[in-house]
């Protein structure tokens, strides 16, 4: 008995260990809102909706506008997905991770 015990626990240790591999990654947070960049979230998450930026010229004015224009919008945003600019203004989904 105690030998299946400790064969399940040594079994559960292994597969709560994390393996990094190429797509890892730390990401960056400003102003308390995890920032994504042309990339999405490994951990599930909800859409909360879309801001867009008036300022296209500048990457961290626009990415500025878009994290206060989300965490005004919706309310529990926890990060954003910024698209940036390729012929129009930069946008961004307004995200909260699920539990």
């Amino acid at each position: 008995m105690k030998t299946i015990i400790a064969i399940f626990a040594l079994t559960a240790l292994s597969f709560s260990v994390y393996q990094t591999k190429m797509i890892s990654a730390y990401v960056n947070q400003v102003d308390g809102i995890y920032i994504f960049i042309d990339s999405k979230p490994v951990q599930e998450y909800t859409v909360l909706g879309e801001v867009k930026s008036a300022i296209n010229d500048d990457y961290e004015g626009y990415r500025d506008d878009l994290i206060n224009k989300a965490k005004k919008k919706f309310q529990g945003t926890t990060a954003i997905i910024i698209h940036p600019p390729h012929q129009n203004l930069p946008t961004a989904e307004a995200i909260k991770f699920k539990d």
